[in-house]
């Protein structure tokens, strides 16, 4: 069986949340392959990245409502929360140290853990 490694950060909401979803989506339905980690360069708490969504959608309206020229381009999809994802579908939450993916420690878990 392949197992895969999901690399991503939290700088912005949408794409992380899109690529986690999908990726789980895909494995989910496949025998050969499973998800051992996610690894997130910025981890950040899912109350956290809930009020970053939440600031972020406030100011999109405030800024529709006095601005009607100012038309909402995206969807805010709301954030994942990685932790619970990660206990429903038995794989670890990687975080590396100093942020660094390369770093040798971060590098020698991934080896020997996964």
């Amino acid at each position: 069986m392949d197992r895969i490694i999901i690399f991503t950060d939290f700088s912005t909401l949408l794409v992380p949340t899109l690529l986690i979803n999908a990726t789980l989506k895909a494995v989910t339905g496949m025998s050969n392959f499973q998800i051992a980690g996610i690894c997130v360069r910025n981890y950040e708490k899912h109350h956290h990245l809930m009020y970053r969504h939440s600031r972020t959608v406030l100011k999109t309206k405030v800024k529709t409502f006095f601005d009607k020229t100012q038309h909402q381009k995206f969807s805010h999809a709301l954030p994942i929360n990685i932790d619970r994802l990660a206990r429903q579908h038995h794989f670890k939450v990687l975080i590396p140290p100093e942020n660094n993916i390369n770093h040798t420690e971060f590098i020698r878990q991934v080896r020997t853990e996964l």
